[in-house]
């Protein structure tokens, strides 16, 4: 049975589609997590306007609120794995469109492989130049050859509850964003690398989501640098 937590702040314009995406799927989620991270629009409004279409369809909405935003949204995915009673955990954004084919992807894959723990998959950027949507692509077909080269996207990801106890959940990641002080939350990179500890990661090419680029270059060539600066500290950390 699978969760999927949705983290927002004042995203009033992307909620609606990002729920109907979801309510749209071949095999649905049994779970959602929407966690409201202080919003000031009318997030947590529309939220509540779908509780009675997603009971329906037999899914059980669930609606926290997490004021912190010291981390952003890896402040509100944190406090959604605390309420997740499911045996998979998807998570995705509110700009997150998933494939209608995502939930019953996600589940097959887990179903025929009992020692991975995490998969992820391709990303669109609708909003991104086409010269970074076709780099984009060409670097997920490389990660989709090459294992471990990639990282578990937080708009595009299911992992096993089990494993995320195991590994004791994202515990250490808030330290670990405050010492370095970062621009941009990495709780999925981090969560990736702690990961690999317990399981294998694969990347499923046809996990497909459409989701908008906000942090632009400046972001990626970030994450880059600190995929590496996450495998040190956790290897310290050991």
């Amino acid at each position: 049975m699978l969760s999927i937590i949705v983290p927002c702040y004042n995203d009033e314009k992307l909620l609606s589609r990002c729920f109907e995406c979801i309510l749209k799927q071949t095999t649905l989620p049994e779970e959602i997590i929407f966690v409201d991270n202080n919003s000031t629009d009318k997030s947590l409004e529309i939220a509540t306007i779908f509780l009675s279409k997603f009971k329906k369809k037999g899914i059980d909405l669930k609606i926290i609120s997490e004021p912190d935003r010291s981390m952003r949204q890896s402040s509100a995915r944190l406090t959604g794995f605390k309420a997740v009673s499911k045996d998979l955990v998807g998570m995705i954004d509110v700009d997150t469109q998933i494939d209608k084919y995502w939930v019953e992807l996600a589940k097959k894959v887990f179903a025929k492989n009992e020692n991975i723990v995490g998969i992820t998959g391709r990303t669109i950027y609708t909003n991104d130049r086409w010269l970074r949507k076709l780099n984009l692509f060409f670097l997920s077909f490389l990660w989709s050859i090459i294992p471990y080269s990639f990282v578990l996207w937080g708009c595009n990801s299911v992992i096993s509850k089990k494993a995320f106890d195991n590994i004791g959940g994202l515990d250490g990641y808030a330290k670990f964003h405050k010492k370095f002080n970062l621009k941009y939350i990495y709780d999925d990179n981090y969560l990736s690398e702690k990961l690999k500890s317990v399981g294998k990661l694969k990347f499923v090419w046809n996990l497909k989501v459409k989701a908008l680029e906000k942090g632009g270059g400046q972001r990626v060539k970030d994450q880059n640098k600190n995929f590496w600066l996450i495998k040190k500290y956790l290897k310290n950390e050991k």
